[in-house]
């Protein structure tokens, strides 16, 4: 039996005006909720809070999944916690006793939490959230979420506060108050804002604005009040400013029917703005006053709020475009309206010497400035952008960024497929499509990056997704400008590439674990994993020595690592080095994975960097190398075998890239405007690089010259997919032998090169006496030229592949690709030549390939067979 006391009684005896007169009774509350702690420390939990006269008896309740214990009672006016981590919590706050563990954990973004009572029956329910009409400052800023009174209804945004900012806003030194009185308790609570709304969403030039706010008191609302900025182009007014605070202008905003006001009396205020404070490029700012009876005041957004007003952008839509390669020497190329809105446009919106510094000074290095980002008419206000890169940062002149949101307003991108990306991202990186280094690949648009870290993907290495976007930069007054075509808001092609952080592992469907980065340390801190790199130190030191197998296979993702290996030597990923150009995941089970990163120096067919790191040490023991070959084998077989742009590898991987770049029923491609923009740029540095043709570049390992077919983004594009594929015709291939045809092809296939594997075997579809529609294959007997070596294994798969114009292609839906899993049979240690494959395999229409290989006693695998080819319509 637990006898649990919770005897905290008021001690400064506050009155309880808000509630009822009514007679003697317990009244049990969700009184505060911390749900994201900082620096992911295990301090999530629910506080309870009696407001009654009488104890409350929990036994047998239910708050979630945590049942209470008999004997759990709450005396009048006394606080009970429940943790998830019981003594963690006693611990940062002061010996406070908590019952626990709390099951699970707390949802950053919001979820349901409801308490229930012995019989079941639902006492109070709170569905919170994190971002207005919540608070803010209790995602992950310190705070706790707090009622501002147990009286006040849990449902209602407004009755909830962040620890440590007064019910009017003003901030004080408090944090989470477990046990004890709440840092925001007041017996006079202002009124509750539910919701605040503008339309239309975007509006355009000449268009009123309807801005509503839901309110509520029950003294009632005096007035509320609408307060204006308006930000002009090439006027920008960063937070940071002392305008920002006093360029205000108000409305007043009416419940009486009148005025845009749709219905007396029904709560929600209403203020018009007028037609003539929506002009193109214009940027307007909003917050809101509500004042009651009482004169209790308070302002949305919260205090707590990093963006301190809503806004909406006014804009009248994307105009055409003109520029030449090499002004007044190469004919003119316009973009029209409806080719520039083939890829996402993101707006810019700040001062123009804070872009200036940001890219092209080097004492504003990394240097975070204040601006605001548009997209799809949403406003990001007061996000923090800066230049990116090491060496490379200022390289090209056309340069990386970098961008960070902030708290509870995260960015909703859509990816290459134009689908809404599955977790929204807290900060981004946006690279210049520009191979700073390789100035030779200029023109290629951003493929050397978006083609690898897909490729990786597709081979089963955690990666980051990317995906191009149409950037616009309003610094100035002018859109264009007359005196030349680099002086406006077009900037161009980017390429928007995913930070492999707790959104991205959501994502991918990874457990939450440490991400870690050479160069900059920890990227991302996983709850209950270790905070002062200690786990990344550790397996950094370790991974520089000579280790045992069993060593390795404890800590290291070796099927992950393989497939890195592998596909560094076929995308020729020569910026790769030992400490640097590659990230860390640490899974929760304790194996680390490589992640690729910086992928800008590509498709090199010279050394440059050792294209290794320290891991690949592991390849020292011959059994991991032998398993690493094996699965080079796989990647030649299922990636790198076939050139057709619809054949389900490397080829219909470089055209699905492309396919934005090149959107259909336009005249003009991406990479032309990339070209007229950037080519004879005032700041680029090596001016008329695109389409070289012959061009010469210099690296580490010597000198090479790559010749295209045509000198231009098509030729590229053959440039890749013959790189990458058995393109030679003299099969002579050579680690740094300076010939681009099929180089990392080649440097796989001497890596996976093995005179003792089995031989090769051969299967076809033979007719099949199922009667379950199942379909029958048959290969040839094992066979090896290793007198040593027996029959193992034999293991069947089928992979299915999708392409635009082939059976199965859904636009809008990422390509399907050969060396995705499909089917993939047990190993057969029994040697039966012929196989059933149910017919369910092949139920969804699409081009499937059935291959079979062989292992022998070695553990030395075949290659795969050639493809037995069946398609379904």
């Amino acid at each position: 039996m637990i006898r649990l006391v919770v005897n905290l009684a008021l001690a400064l005896g506050l009155l309880w005006p808000l509630l009822p007169a009514s007679v003697a009774h317990a009244h049990v509350v969700i009184n505060e909720i911390h749900f994201d702690p900082p620096e992911k420390k295990t301090l999530e939990f629910i506080e309870l809070h009696n407001s009654g006269s009488l104890p409350a008896d929990l036994a047998g309740w239910e708050l979630e999944k945590f049942k209470f214990p008999p004997e759990t009672i709450i005396a009048p006016g006394g606080f009970l916690v429940v943790a998830r981590d019981p003594a963690a919590l006693a611990k940062a706050f002061g010996n406070v006793k908590a019952l626990g563990p709390l099951p699970g954990k707390l949802k950053h973004h919001g979820e349901k939490i409801t308490l229930r009572d012995a019989a079941g029956r639902t006492v109070e329910e709170v569905r919170y959230g994190a971002g207005f009409p919540w608070p803010t400052a209790a995602l992950g800023g310190g705070s706790s979420l707090e009622r501002i009174h147990p009286s006040l209804n849990a449902l209602l945004p407004g009755s909830w506060r962040s620890s440590g900012f007064t019910v009017q806003g003003t901030p004080k030194k408090a944090g989470p108050t477990p046990g004890r009185q709440n840092s925001v308790f007041t017996t006079n609570a202002p009124p509750s804002v539910s919701e605040v709304a503008h339309t239309p969403a975007q509006p355009r030039p000449g268009d009123r604005v309807v801005v509503t706010a839901r309110v509520s008191d029950p003294a009632g609302v005096r007035e509320v009040t609408l307060h204006l900025q308006s930000v002009e182009p090439g006027a920008y007014v960063r937070k940071s400013d002392p305008t920002f605070e006093t360029a205000w202008k108000n409305l007043p905003m009416r419940d009486d029917g009148t005025d845009g006001d749709a219905k007396a009396g029904d709560g929600i205020f209403t203020a018009t703005v007028p037609a003539e404070w929506q002009t193109h490029r214009r940027l307007v700012r909003y917050r809101i006053t509500i004042t009651n009876t009482k004169g209790l005041s308070v302002r949305v957004p919260y205090a707590d709020d990093d963006c301190p007003n809503f806004a909406w952008f006014c804009y009248a839509g994307l105009p055409a475009w003109t520029g030449m390669s090499q002004p007044g020497k190469t004919p003119p190329l316009t973009f029209t309206p409806e080719f520039l809105g083939t890829l996402p446009t993101y707006h810019l919106i700040a001062n123009h010497s804070d872009v200036e510094r940001s890219q092209w000074d080097g004492g504003y290095n990394k240097r975070r400035l204040f601006g605001t980002m548009v997209y799809e008419g949403r406003v990001y206000d007061h996000i923090q952008f800066h230049n990116r890169g090491m060496a490379s940062t200022h390289v090209s002149g056309k340069n990386k960024w970098g961008f960070h949101f902030t708290r509870a307003h995260e960015f909703a991108a859509r990816d290459m497929w134009g689908r809404e990306y599955p977790h929204t991202w807290n900060n981004f990186d946006m690279n210049a499509c520009a191979s700073p280094w390789v100035q030779i690949n200029r023109g290629m648009a951003g493929m050397d990056e978006a083609v690898s870290f897909r490729a990786y993907l597709l081979a089963g290495v955690p990666s980051t997704s990317t995906h191009w976007v149409h950037w616009r930069i309003i610094s100035r007054a002018d859109e264009a400008s007359p005196k030349g075509q680099y002086e406006g808001d077009l900037w161009g092609l980017y390429l928007a590439v995913q930070v492999p952080d707790g959104a991205w592992m959501k994502d991918r469907g990874l457990p939450d674990g440490n991400t870690y980065s050479h160069e900059s340390g920890r990227k991302h801190l996983a709850a209950g994993m270790p905070a002062d790199n200690s786990d990344w130190n550790k397996f950094m030191d370790r991974s520089r020595q000579a280790n045992p197998e069993a060593w390795w296979r404890a800590n290291l993702d070796l099927p992950a690592y393989y497939s890195f290996h592998a596909i560094n030597r076929v995308v020729s990923n020569v910026d790769l080095r030992h400490g640097g150009n590659h990230y860390f995941y640490h899974h929760p089970d304790g194996h680390w994975a490589p992640l690729p990163w910086d992928l800008d120096m590509m498709f090199i067919p010279k050394t440059h960097w050792p294209g290794i790191i320290d891991q690949t040490r592991c390849l020292d023991l011959p059994v991991l190398r032998r398993e690493y070959q094996n699965r080079a084998r796989e990647i030649l077989d299922l990636l790198c075998s076939d050139p057709a742009p619809d054949g389900g590898q490397f080829g219909q991987l470089v055209a699905e890239c492309a396919r934005p770049l090149r959107p259909a029923g336009h005249e003009r491609s991406w990479p032309e405007l990339d070209m007229a923009m950037w080519n004879h740029h005032p700041r680029t540095s090596d001016k008329g690089a695109f389409y070289r043709n012959p061009a010469s570049q210099g690296m580490m390992g010597g000198g090479f010259e790559r010749r295209l077919a045509t000198p231009d983004f098509a030729g590229f594009c053959r440039f890749l997919t013959e790189f990458a594929t058995d393109s030679r015709p003299t099969k002579n291939y050579q680690p740094n032998d300076g010939d681009v045809r099929g180089y990392g092809y080649g440097f796989l296939w001497r890596e996976s090169k093995d005179d003792a594997i089995p031989t090769r075997p051969t299967n076809k579809e033979i007719a099949s006496t199922a009667k379950n529609g199942a379909r029958e294959f048959e290969t040839t007997p094992f066979a090896t030229a290793t007198p040593a070596a027996q029959f193992a294994a034999l293991q069947w798969r089928v992979g299915r592949f999708t392409a635009p114009g082939l059976p199965g292609y859904r636009d809008g839906k990422p390509w399907r690709y050969e060396i995705e899993p499909h089917w993939l049979s047990d190993e057969l240690t029994v040697p039966v030549l012929r196989t059933s494959i149910p017919a369910s395999v092949f139920k969804s229409p699409g081009t499937y390939r059935v291959r079979v290989r062989h292992r022998d006693t070695t553990g030395r695998w075949s290659h795969w067979s050639a493809p037995a080819q069946i398609t379904v319509p």
